[in-house]
């Protein structure tokens, strides 16, 4: 359930570095040499899991970036429960030779795998055309030689998700398959300690890697990701409505239609000068409308049913 996370640490007057970076297995690739910023660095992990470790000889201060289930299993293709979090921790501070408490956590990525029956193609539509804290989602760019985006982000929120095709991508990565060779990624990236902190209903910073080797920490993560998913607003489509025997006018359907194939709308509309702010507000006003009529048929989009699952199986793995 842990992915990608960046670490600072401070190291300590006294401490006898000169020994530290002989003799810590993070540090076996280090040259020596000091980069245009100051610091030391060096990789260490599996090939398709590499952490970076950094260390500023000035300042006395270091990072480390990664993905900790890569760096544990090679990739994230699979469950990530609480016992392998747990191991990982362990061995990623044995690497760098750090009590755990010295790692403070600057970034914390949080991640779930959704096995799904067929390529999620069409759930990416609905991707595309939804919105999460009120802000649209962005395609991530598309690999080479992929004729449709395999993933979407909401960026400038405060805690920042994204879903991608975890099957298509790891087809184009040569990585391993998720179970059943389909199925998409979910993930919310907390992008600042603080807004970690408040995550974890308020708990003081710093949050440090040991921390993160608290059961009750990892569960309440898992919360925060189901409600990062409860939290996106699925823009309906004309199909849905059909689908509950749903009537509709013309100009609602026209609305539906033209939020189909572009989420943005009237953004650009508003942009173009052909309709005023007042009218993009009642265009969205209507929109909301809309949604509300088919959650009270359909409260919740249909994979909503596999994230719960998964969430579900990852507590029951630990």
């Amino acid at each position: 359930m842990y992915d990608s996370l960046n670490l600072s640490f401070t190291i300590p007057s006294g401490w006898n570095v000169r020994e530290w970076v002989a003799t810590a297995p993070a540090w076996l690739n280090c040259t020596g040499e000091v980069n245009a910023k100051g610091y030391q660095t060096s990789t260490f992990g599996p090939d398709a899991g590499k952490m970076r470790v950094g260390y500023n000889p000035d300042t006395g201060r270091g990072y480390v970036k990664g993905g900790l289930q890569s760096f544990y299993h090679g990739h994230n293709s699979g469950p990530f429960p609480f016992a392998d979090a747990l191991a990982a921790c362990k061995a990623l501070a044995d690497a760098l030779q750090l009590p755990p408490i010295m790692l403070h956590v600057r970034t914390l990525e949080t991640g779930l795998n959704v096995p799904t029956p067929t390529a999620p193609t069409h759930f990416l539509s609905d991707i595309s055309r939804a919105r999460y804290a009120r802000k649209p989602f962005e395609a991530i760019p598309t690999p080479k030689g992929c004729p449709r985006p395999l993933g979407y982000y909401a960026p400038f929120v405060e805690y920042r998700v994204k879903v991608y095709d975890k099957g298509g991508l790891s087809i184009r990565s040569g990585k391993p398959l998720p179970v059943g060779g389909h199925g998409f990624r979910f993930e919310m990236c907390c992008e600042k300690s603080r807004k970690l902190a408040v995550a974890l209903d308020g708990r003081a910073v710093p949050i440090t890697l040991a921390c993160l080797m608290e059961l009750s920490v990892y569960n309440q993560l898992i919360q925060r990701l189901r409600q990062a998913w409860l939290t996106m607003e699925f823009t309906p489509s004309l199909s849905d409505f059909a689908r509950y025997g749903i009537e509709l006018n013309s100009k609602e359907a026209d609305l539906l239609a033209a939020y189909a194939t572009n989420p943005h709308h009237s953004k650009e509309k508003v942009r173009l000068g052909i309709i005023t702010e007042k009218t993009r507000e009642r265009e969205l006003a209507k929109l909301k409308s809309l949604r509300e009529r088919l959650q009270q048929a359909s409260p919740a989009h249909p994979y909503t049913a596999l994230v719960e699952r998964e969430l579900l199986a990852t507590h029951t793995r630990q």
